[in-house]
């Protein structure tokens, strides 16, 4: 009797390998958001006020830290899973910094209502899967199942940076951060950066450097001080931080 097992066999391996080739060239033919801040709201889920007041609360949260922390709403995945456009995204923009691998990606579909948290490799230990999915899933999702996205974004994102600085985030039951006690805890850190004067003479010597040596476009600094010379100019940018898959997703 003829034996048709290896060919079967190939048939399979042939058609996986075909499977994967098509996935990764869906990903690249995805025209991705480019960083824009730490804020990127190309679906126009938030309110401009949520956006200025989650920039100055991950702003802090880096200079305190070196951690960065960003919020990307889309329109959808462009046909590819969260997990897929996540990761991809995420190693794309170079959240965190090189070295320490300390980023985190909280992306948003509106038009495939899912939410993907990437955690870089530095914060997986800090943000498990376990807690990721959580806060996707018991904070942000019962206030996007309402229509609420600026309450959903801005009380996981402060979840999010309460688990990154070590505070103990109770999931079942979370309320809403009292707005007075997160504005107060900004105006602090505000207070301090500002009372570090040689930080101040540093970077007023940098602005003239940067204005004398390229007039007309932004002063922008990279992720561990110097001058920023790319073309790409953003006002915001990823260190290089690496990911490989951990984080959490949900939908509503």
């Amino acid at each position: 009797m003829l034996d048709i097992g290896m060919p079967r066999l190939l048939t399979s391996l042939l058609a996986l390998a075909l499977c994967i080739s098509s996935f990764e060239s869906n990903a690249s033919n995805i025209q991705f958001p480019k960083l824009t801040g730490r804020v990127v709201d190309t679906a126009n889920m938030l309110s401009p006020s949520v956006e200025r007041e989650l920039s100055a609360i991950f702003a802090a949260h880096e200079n305190q830290t070196t951690n960065q922390v960003v919020v990307v709403t889309v329109k959808n995945w462009g046909g590819i899973s969260k997990e897929k456009y996540g990761i991809t995204l995420a190693r794309k923009w170079g959240i965190g910094q090189e070295g320490k691998d300390n980023g985190i990606l909280l992306a948003i579909s509106k038009g495939n209502r899912e939410i993907r948290m990437e955690v870089g490799y530095g914060l997986e230990r800090t943000m498990t899967d376990v807690i990721a999915t959580q806060i996707i899933r018991k904070i942000i999702v019962p206030e996007f199942k309402k229509g609420n996205f600026d309450e959903g974004v801005t009380m996981g994102s402060i979840a999010i940076i309460e688990v990154l600085s070590g505070a103990e985030v109770s999931i079942d039951g979370y309320k809403k951060p009292n707005k007075a006690n997160v504005l107060a805890a900004l105006f602090a850190c505000s207070v301090i950066f500002l009372c570090i004067g040689i930080g101040v003479l540093h970077e007023q010597y940098l602005r003239r450097k940067w204005e004398n040596e390229y007039p007309g476009i932004p002063f922008r600094k990279n992720s561990d001080g110097t001058l920023y010379t790319g073309s790409d100019y953003s006002g915001f940018g990823g260190g290089g931080g690496g990911f490989g898959g951990g984080g959490g997703g949900g939908s509503w």
